[in-house]
């Protein structure tokens, strides 16, 4: 009989190194539980990660410091919020949707003025998310006055969804070229390449020998998956080599570029 050889998941190297960097929590408990990695390099990882952790806990004490005196500036303007609710004027009386009215009036103004610009979503991952939470702001005011039945707003309503569906059908492909292309200034250096495929980018490929292993192909999709819907990706593929004919791929059931969809509910 066969002995079975199979190492463990957090045997590999690269699924450590790569936990680390994009879940350091599991990535550190990987780090300790791999018998090939040194307790030199053991040591110094976790002094790195525990380094990143103090920067980012004296960061949250800062933060914390300002929403001090923001809870307080909060609190000077509910009560002036709360004297001004008491001289509601007639007009939003009359029309309890006002505030509607008046949003979909300030977005429509603001895209016929001024050509929507991506490019200022582009610098790193976090201004891409900046922008698919735009995309959703929009969608949840369409969506809000979608559900009244007051003329004028519905009518705004439909000029606002002719416009972003418009500009999603550009930004869609071009926010997820740009989110590869971060993901692969930081995989490159594991020996991980990114590709997109399909007409619209909407396939995203992981290729690297670490993708030998199943669990390693299983936590990375779990660890993408949420910002891989919201950035509209069909499938995504997990090969050992770029030449391989069989390997893993998740299909993912997302909204076409074009819909408008209130995603963060």
């Amino acid at each position: 009989m066969k002995k079975n050889n199979i190492k463990k998941w957090y045997e590999y190297k690269l699924l450590v190194v790569f936990l680390c960097i994009i879940f350091f929590p599991l990535g550190l408990y990987a780090l300790w539980r791999n018998q090939f990695i040194s307790k030199v390099w053991k040591i110094g990882g976790t002094i790195i990660i525990g380094f990143v952790i103090t920067i980012s806990i004296n960061n949250d004490v800062k933060n914390d410091q300002y929403t001090k005196k923001e809870r307080l500036y909060s609190k000077k303007k509910q009560e002036l919020e709360i004297e001004d609710k008491k001289n509601i004027s007639k007009e939003e009386i009359e029309n309890p949707n006002q505030q509607i009215l008046d949003q979909l009036t300030r977005e429509i103004k603001f895209l016929n003025e001024k050509k929507f610009d991506g490019s200022i979503y582009r610098e790193s991952l976090k201004s891409i998310e900046m922008e698919i939470i735009l995309f959703n702001v929009w969608a949840r005011v369409i969506e809000e006055a979608e559900n009244t039945k007051d003329k004028e707003i519905l009518k705004l309503s439909k000029q606002l969804k002719k416009k972003v569906k418009y500009i999603q059908v550009k930004e869609f492909p071009k926010m997820r070229k740009a989110y590869k292309d971060f993901v692969y200034q930081k995989l490159w250096l594991e020996n991980i390449e990114t590709k997109l495929r399909g007409k619209k980018s909407t396939i995203l490929e992981f290729i690297g020998s670490i993708y030998v292993n199943n669990k390693m192909k299983q936590e990375t999709q779990e660890a993408l998956s949420q910002i891989l819907r919201f950035l509209r990706f069909k499938r995504v593929n997990y090969k050992y080599a770029s030449y391989d004919d069989e390997y893993t791929y998740y299909t993912l059931k997302t909204p076409k570029d074009h819909e408008i969809v209130n995603i963060i509910k």
